[in-house]
């Protein structure tokens, strides 16, 4: 075992002394004010990016794995500096932690909503089979306070209007608006509206009038 272990060390030392590139990081800012894709090789599902002043700040889906929920900070939305997690473990029950035979590989945490307000940066994200979850902080490297919601609000979006209410918008073919408590816990009573039906080519109609 450890001949095979020096084979491949002594192997991976004259693939890299051929190519000495290897070596340095990637970097998709090329200097001259101009960049390469990708911006950096990781793939974050359903991103969100937000603008607090001169800084864009970013995050995105994560599923099952942990630490989850990254957050990363951009002066120019191309040079991105990972921060830290807004999760850094997800146990809502035995199933999270493969006791029982249960498993949530392939499932987690997905589709966040990134905001900013009054000093506070807030994500909102959807759980498999669990209501929606929030994570607030006052600085984006953390630490962030976790809670849950009352409901589950799938692909959810969030606005902090100019008039101190707070309004989110969900749903999957049928489209829900809302206004959130003051807590952002639960919606307040009398207030959720349906904007589109599940009926897709209705809905469509009320933009273009040329679905058939």
């Amino acid at each position: 075992m450890r001949f095979i272990q020096l084979q491949f060390l002594f192997v991976l030392a004259c693939v890299l002394a051929m190519n000495p590139d290897r070596l340095q990081a990637w970097q998709s800012d090329n200097g001259n004010g101009t960049f390469t894709n990708p911006l950096f090789y990781d793939e974050f599902s359903d991103p969100d990016i937000i603008r607090v002043g001169d800084d864009f700040y970013f995050t995105g889906t994560t599923m099952h794995t942990m630490p989850g929920l990254p957050v990363l900070h951009s002066k120019d939305l191309v040079n991105w500096e990972f921060l830290g997690y807004a999760l850094d473990k997800l146990d809502l029950g035995p199933e999270f932690r493969l006791e029982h035979g249960g498993s949530v590989y392939g499932q987690g945490i997905w589709a966040p909503s990134f905001r900013y307000h009054n000093g506070t940066f807030y994500i909102f994200s959807n759980v498999n089979g669990r209501k929606t979850q929030l994570f607030t902080a006052t600085n984006p490297a953390g630490p962030w306070q976790h809670t849950e919601l009352k409901h589950s609000f799938h692909d959810l979006s969030v606005l902090f209007d100019d008039d101190g209410k707070v309004y989110v918008v969900w749903g999957y073919l049928d489209i829900h608006l809302a206004q959130l408590t003051d807590d952002l816990k639960d919606i307040v009573p009398g207030t959720e509206h349906v904007l589109f039906a599940k009926n897709a080519g209705d809905s469509c109609q009320l933009f273009c009038g040329r679905c058939r």
